[in-house]
Order: structure tokens, then C-alpha cells, then sequence
């Protein structure tokens, strides 16, 4: 419980045939009658620009008794990130731009997420859209009876 949350040891959703890319604004969370973990995050098959479209908050968790697993997957915006999937789309103000997929050098590509990572952990948790208090309020507010 208390080990740093990185991208390493986060649950991932097992039933995406994908996944997760980066997880950023990482935090524990409680809920009624348990807890868990939250990120924003986007899954993918390969390498591809982190979008408004394919990011999303990210929560995984388990009730005190350790009977029932709760996930919840909602979207989620930041002004910053581009719309639709096009990788040479116009990046908004304050973006990253995706680097192409025309490198063989993995490192572009980890460099490439990891701003994309630091820009959404210094990002204002309200000006998310939805915001991250009213997501982690909603999941706070979860009650689990048999």
C-alpha cells in the first residue's frame, strides 16, 4: 500500500485488448468501504499521440472485505491535448507535439510521454474537464453492498 505509484505497478484493466501508456495525476483514493487507485491515463496497441479522445480518469479499487473489485473508466479533457487521433493535427497552446511515427529510436517516443506525463501532473486538478475533485468525489461517494 504504500509503494510509489508508477506506471509499473498500477493495475491495468485486463479486459483492454490494449495498454496503458503513461499514468499521470496517480493518487489513492477511498471510497465508502474501501479503497484504491486513480490516474489518468490512455491506452493503445502501439505508440500514438495522447488525445482528448483517448485519455481518460481511471479508477480501480477493492471493498475493505476484499470481496468486490471496482473500476470505473470516465473521460476526461485537458485543454492542452488535441482533438481526434490525426498526429499532425494542430497541437492547442501549451501542448506536446507527437513526434511522428516515423522513429525507430524508443527513447523519442518515452520522451514524448513523459512531457505529456509532467504537463498533465502540473495541470490544475479543476481545470480538467470534468474536473478531478468532482471525479474523485463521485468515486468517494461509492458504497458497495452484497
Amino acid at each position: 500500500p504504500s509503494a510509489p505509484l508508477t506506471n509499473d505497478n498500477l493495475p491495468q484493466v485486463p479486459h483492454f485488448n490494449a495498454a496503458s501508456m503513461f499514468a499521470a495525476q496517480t493518487s489513492r483514493l477511498d471510497f465508502q468501504n474501501g479503497h484504491g487507485v486513480r490516474m489518468i491515463t490512455q491506452y493503445g496497441q502501439a505508440v500514438g499521440p495522447v488525445t482528448n479522445n483517448g485519455t481518460f480518469y481511471h479508477f480501480r479499487g477493492l471493498t475493505a472485505d476484499g470481496k468486490y473489485y471496482i473500476v470505473a473508466v470516465l473521460p476526461i479533457q485537458a485543454a492542452f491535448l488535441q482533438n481526434g487521433n490525426d498526429p499532425s493535427a494542430q497541437v492547442p497552446a501549451g501542448g506536446v507535439p507527437f513526434p511522428s511515427y516515423n522513429s525507430l529510436d524508443a527513447k523519442t517516443y518515452e520522451a514524448y510521454f513523459q512531457a505529456v506525463v509532467d504537463k498533465l501532473n502540473a495541470y490544475p486538478r479543476d481545470q480538467f474537464k470534468p474536473s478531478l475533485t468532482t471525479l474523485d468525489a463521485l468515486i468517494s461517494s461509492f458504497t458497495v453492498n452484497p
